[in-house]
């Protein structure tokens, strides 16, 4: 049988648990909405172009302890200047190849701006956390439900 203070200690690491939980969900949501303002703003205030991979650049990734190749783009920004850039590599999100074509954005006149106008290139990491956030969020919100579930039986006689 379990002593009273056992039992106050367990409910107290099951309530620190739930706190973290019920916190950690809200957080990383309003972190990937921070994290996106610049982003938007970004997004908003560019110039559009229409851009090509030319070639793929390998470059050593410490992240995946391997070789990974990056496109590296070629547009025309509105000067009429032909521009190249390289792009972010998602691992394989989004495997661009030469001679694929794609939009390019860009802050005018800072064309070493340019990004890739593609839903990963532009947003994976804003989508990994408020995925993460929303996961947390639903089953805080469901372990609230089931344990008032389980607090409000009705009494039967």
């Amino acid at each position: 049988m379990l002593s009273p203070m056992s039992t106050v200690i367990a409910r107290l690491i099951a309530y620190l648990f739930l706190g973290v939980l019920h916190a950690v969900g809200p957080l990383l949501l309003l972190i990937a909405i921070i994290s996106s303002t610049p982003k938007v703003e970004f997004v908003r205030n560019s110039v559009v172009s229409d851009g090509t991979v030319i070639a793929l650049q390998p470059t050593y990734s410490r992240q995946f302890s391997k070789q990974v190749y990056k496109p590296v783009v070629r547009f025309t920004d509105g000067n009429g200047q032909t521009r190249l850039f390289v792009a972010d590599s998602r691992s394989g999100i989004d495997p661009l190849k030469p001679g694929d074509s794609f939009r390019v954005l860009y802050l005018r006149n800072h064309p070493e701006t340019a990004r890739i106008d593609t839903i990963a290139q532009l947003w994976m990491p804003q989508l990994i956390l408020a995925f993460i956030g929303v996961v947390f969020v639903v089953f805080s919100v469901r372990i609230l439900i089931r344990r008032k579930g389980l607090n409000h039986t009705p009494i039967s006689s």
